[in-house]
């Protein structure tokens, strides 16, 4: 059985919080909780869920403190399965350094994510001078930025963490690749292109998910070349529930990343599926039996 670690997965706790993005979605527009999670990850035998990181959910703006403050209840409780939380902040802001300020000492609270593949988010909006110090406190913080920005714009993330070598920084659903694309040679290319160039910065780990397909065919090529661009260290498995049931399941997600990784070594599997992130989040107290 193959242990596996979530590291990417939400709360949709709509009782508490609005999220506008969710509105369009009939789907996913509903409370979708931890039991729910649970629920999902527990379909099959071959594999086991043993920890999980909790992402932002982008609630509206005047919500966004209540929802760090909640989820940092959620993975103080001893008895969740969650194991850590990647929590919002405004790296646009001349002053984050005292939002930061409550949660900077909270063990359980590993990184920061601020989405980039908004409208409202245009192109270099990462590498303007203020968000740039900001993402650098994060790092004397100990404290990773999460990326999720457009898969066009790959290359300002690979700018911005070329100027901030101290920052831990994770690239979230493997640069949001656009399924639409896949036959499209000169898109392919470019997104392998910037994937083996942000490869080369040390300080870049990236979550394979967001591809909203399931046929090995369909993305094993994207896959093996991301694998095979940042090596066995700096690769997480992510699932992104439950948005991926827009498209799958998480049992499907997951016997894709099973089945690409077939032909690898179990230490290889290992890394990728939930040792690598005990290493990148500094989870503790993970039971892997």
């Amino acid at each position: 059985m193959q242990n596996i670690i979530d590291t990417h997965m939400h709360i949709f706790d709509l009782n508490q919080f609005r999220v506008l993005w969710l509105e369009d979605t009939d789907t996913l527009d509903k409370p979708i909780v931890l039991k729910d999670y649970l629920k999902a990850v527990s379909t099959n035998s071959e594999y086991k869920v043993i920890g999980c990181e909790h992402v932002e959910l982008d609630t509206i703006e005047e919500q966004k403190k209540a929802e760090n403050d909640y989820f940092v209840s959620v993975v103080n409780d001893s008895d969740t399965l969650v194991s850590g939380i990647t929590i919002y902040a405004p790296m646009e802001s001349n002053d984050l350094d005292s939002f930061l300020t409550p949660y900077v000492n909270e063990p359980n609270v590993k990184g920061v994510r601020y989405i980039l593949h908004v409208p409202s988010a245009k192109k270099g909006t990462c590498l303007q001078p203020q968000f740039i110090e900001n993402v650098k406190l994060l790092g004397s913080y100990n404290l990773i930025f999460e990326a999720c920005l457009r898969a066009e714009e790959l290359d300002d993330f690979y700018e911005l963490a070329k100027k901030c070598p101290e920052t831990e920084f994770v690239l979230n659903h493997m640069g949001l690749f656009d399924m639409q694309n896949i036959d499209d040679a000169l898109y392919v290319e470019k997104f392998k292109k910037d994937i083996s160039d942000i490869s080369k910065l040390d300080n870049v780990s990236v979550k394979v998910s967001g591809l909203s397909s399931s046929c090995v065919s369909e993305i094993e090529g994207l896959v093996n070349h991301t694998f095979d661009s940042f090596g066995e260290d700096r690769i997480m498995f992510a699932s992104n529930y439950p948005v991926c049931t827009l498209n799958l399941s998480f049992d499907d997600w997951t016997r894709a990343m099973l089945s690409i990784c077939e032909g690898r070594s179990q230490i290889f599997k290992d890394k990728f599926f939930y040792l690598n992130a005990i290493k990148i989040y500094k989870m503790k107290g993970i039971k892997n039996d």
